[in-house]
Parts: structure tokens; sequence; C-alpha cells
């Protein structure tokens, strides 16, 4: 196959070479896609994604585009001189390789509505389509959104950018707009959200103590959670870094982006031997149940520990995940004796206080940063980029459990009472 793919493109590549074009073709040789580059000149170099450099049509259609771009006129990114044709195939490629499910149908079908009305690639053009037949607030309007988020990271998975007419600020800015102007409706997110249970430090270290002798592996995996804020499977990625930062990689997991997080008790790393006992733990989970990655060749390998050589795509995380939620020290992923404060809550709900499950380590790492005072000096936006998502889903998210612990704090604080908390009720 490797020299296949080699011969298709060379035959286009000698064409070129005997009419002396000043831009050639080349391949790189860790991307499946074709590349023009000036002639003689390691810059300006341009991506013809998705045209394949094994595809003879493809690589004949290449050589069609540099030529009739002329000499002298090779201003702006290929990317941006395509069709939206071309874009729906390399788009579909990137949703078989990930598993998108239901968003591939819902994806490819807006794609070949892009085909239709065939807007240019700049984001004036593409906003005029996103707002046709549908306005904020709209069900049709946040499915449109969604398949725009699906093209951007599918660009972004190949070249680790946005597309300049394509970016993730002009996502968010209208996806702001958008869940600003929903309309209110009975039992609204606060009603709906799920409970989660906010851990105490206190708590936790006194769970983890009882426990570490019989569950090491369990206790570290919990611990990891809350103290760096992580998702279930994020466990099987971390990287160390320097004074017990980690970092998440992109391309393994749900992240499109690296991240990279603090500690939230630095006093953990050594009683709970989180990053002594790192590459031990991680070991025994890909022993376990190891992740399969999908590489760039569409290939399905077996992960190994050193990530950097495997920045494919995770097909199982949901499996990786589903994991730790079955390994708690508990049953069907709760821990019965961690218990949490669900600060929506007041006691003529039934209570406040809540069995954890493991996910909710991961929002008691969000309230804690927004609430905690030794915190305050980190920004909401800093959180969200540490933990891995954008400003708005932050805040749809965990906002909402952030609000009401605040609330409930002011309450006390202004009245003094011991049922001030009590009357904050959503």
């Amino acid at each position: 196959m490797a020299r296949n793919k080699r011969l298709a493109l060379e035959k286009y590549i000698a064409i070129q070479e005997s009419f002396d074009d000043r831009w050639r073709l080349f391949a790189r040789t860790d991307r499946d896609y074709i590349y023009v580059k000036e002639f003689g000149h390691s810059g300006n170099r341009y991506s013809l994604a998705p045209l394949l450099k094994y595809s003879d049509e493809d690589c004949r259609k290449a050589l069609k585009i540099v030529q009739a771009k002329g000499q002298d006129d090779w201003v702006i990114d290929v990317n941006q001189t395509g069709n939206w044709t071309e874009v729906k195939r390399f788009v579909a490629d990137y949703l078989n390789r990930t598993n998108k499910g239901s968003s591939n149908t819902n994806t490819l079908g807006h794609l070949n509505n892009l085909i239709l009305v065939d807007p240019k690639f700049n984001w004036e053009e593409i906003k005029k389509w996103l707002h046709r037949e549908h306005k904020y607030g709209d069900s049709g309007f946040r499915n449109k959104l969604d398949s725009l988020t699906q093209i951007r990271k599918a660009f972004f998975q190949r070249d680790s950018e946005d597309p300049s007419w394509l970016t993730a600020n002009n996502i968010r800015d209208e996806r702001g707009i958008h869940n600003a102007n929903k309309p209110k409706k009975k039992g609204d997110q606060q009603e709906s959200a799920k409970v989660r249970a906010i851990v105490s430090k206190e708590d936790a270290e006194k769970y983890f103590d009882t426990y570490i002798q019989k569950y090491p592996l369990e206790v570290w995996c919990l611990a990891m959670m809350l103290c760096y804020g992580l998702r279930n499977h994020e466990l099987w990625f971390v990287q160390p870094l320097k004074d017990d930062f980690i970092r998440i990689p992109w391309g393994l997991t749900k992240s499109i982006k690296d991240h990279v997080v603090w500690p939230l008790y630095k006093s953990w790393i050594k009683r709970y031997g989180l990053m002594e006992n790192l590459k031990a733990n991680q070991k025994i989970l890909h022993e376990k149940c190891s992740p399969d990655v999908r590489d760039i060749h569409n290939q399905t390998k077996k992960a190994k520990l050193d990530f950097e050589e495997d920045r494919g795509i995770t097909m199982n995380n949901k499996k990786l995940g589903d994991f730790i939620t079955t390994r708690t020290i508990g049953s069907r992923g709760k821990m019965p004796e961690l218990i949490g404060d669900d600060p929506r809550r007041g006691k003529r709900n039934g209570g406040v206080k809540v069995d954890a499950r493991p996910y909710d380590l991961r929002h008691t790492f969000a309230v804690t940063m927004a609430t905690d005072p030794a915190w305050s000096h980190i920004s909401e936006e800093q959180t969200a980029k540490a933990m891995g998502h954008g400003l708005e889903v932050h805040r749809r998210n965990y906002q909402l459990w952030i609000d009401a612990e605040k609330e409930t704090e002011r309450l006390i604080k202004e009245f003094n009472h011991p049922y001030a908390a009590e009357v904050f009720i959503l």
C-alpha cells in the first residue's frame, strides 16, 4: 500500500516538474492528504485535504487545482478553496473513525444542505446559512451548531488548529446567544439536572484513608479524579509534568486540545501516592481494560503507555469510563459511604446529603475551584481550560451548583440563622 500511495502522487509530481511549475505537489509521511509548496522554499506550504495522496483521481484533481491557481496567485489556505462535497467526504471519514453515532446522520444531513446552498468559505457566509430558517433558541438552530462543531473538530484533529472560516470562538459566541434565548420551560435545567454530590475534603480523606489498604487502585483512581478534576477515562492518559502538574493529551480523550491541570490538594500527592504510583496504576488499568486507538491511517490498535506515538482517536472511552464506575468500592456506581452535599436542595426536599458517584468528584473539583477562597485567584476561564472544555460548557454543566452554593453561603452569612440554608431551594 505504501508504495502504491507513492506511485499515484509521483506520476503527477513528474508532470509538474516537466512544466517547471513554481508550486509543487508533495506528501507528508504522517498524513494521508496531498500538500503543495513553493519550489525551493521551506515555507508557503498549504494543505489540499481532503484530497488523498494514494488516489489517482485525487492526485489528478490536485494537479489541476495547482495549475488553475497560476504561478503567482497562491495567497490563501487551500482549505478555503475547495468545495462542500470535498469537505463532506473529509468530515464523513472523521465521523466514521470516531464512531460519533447519531452525530453522523445529523452532520451529514447538514453537509448535504451546505452542498446545495454552497456558501463561500468564510464565517459571515456560513453564519448566514446557520440562520436560514432558524433563529436563536430553536432546536434546529442548535442542531446546526452541533454539526458545525463536528466539522471544526474534523479539521482540528488533522491540523491541530481551527480553519480560519470556522473557529471555536465563532461557534462559542453563537451558542452563548442561542442558550440565552432558549424558551424557559417548566422543569428547566435547574429542576431536571442530575443530583450531584459535592464532597468535602475532610469526608473524602476519611473515605480514602479507610479503604486505601484494601482497595489501593480504586482509591488512587478516585483521588486522582477529585484532585485534578478528571473525567473517568482520562486516568488512562495522564502524563506527569513538573511540580505535580499533569497533562491530558488531545486526540485520545474527549478534549480536542491538550489541557494542563494543577492539583486541588497538594498534600494528596504524597498522601495517596498520586504521582508515585501513576505509571504502575496506569499499567494495571491497561492490563484490565486497554484503550483502542484508531490512527490517521484508519488502523485500530491497542494504545501504548507512550501516548506520543498514539495520537489517534480512542474508540472505547465510554468503556474505559464505565470500568471505573464498576470498580468503585460501593455498588452500581455509587459509593454509599462517601456522602456529599447537593447545594441545590434544602432539607424540605429530602435532605442535602446524597451518595457520591465517581463523576461527582469532577464536579467537586469545579465547585471547589469556584467557591474556595484559596483558589479565588483562578478565573472561571482558567478552570474551564484546565478541565478540558469550553467556558460555555463549564457554565452550563457546573455553574448551577456553583451559584447555588455561593447563594447558600451568602444567606447564611447575611441572616446568621440556622435555617438560612433551607430558604434557598431551586
